[in-house]
């Protein structure tokens, strides 16, 4: 009778989660895998918005008061014509 050979089984390689930024999200779920602040898209801001808004809120406020001061010398000069 014929011995029986054995095939050698690979054995499982364990699975290397790595986390090049060292913030405990391994690299494949990570949504920027070198910078340790971002995990996901919702973690990124648009960058100068609330710059953006502090300005145009600014300029909206400057027209209504540059408006209301030219209201103001049409009354004082001009009493009968009010706009």
């Amino acid at each position: 009778m014929p011995e029986p050979t054995l095939t050698p089984e690979p054995t499982p390689t364990p699975e290397v989660n790595l986390d090049s930024d060292s913030d405990g999200v391994p690299d494949k779920y990570d949504y920027a895998p070198n910078d340790p602040t971002v995990q996901t898209k919702e973690d990124t801001k648009t960058p100068g918005f609330g710059a953006i808004l502090a300005i145009s809120s600014l300029l909206v406020v400057a027209y209504f008061v540059r408006r209301r001061s030219r209201q103001e010398q049409k009354t004082f000069i001009f009493p009968f014509l009010i706009f």
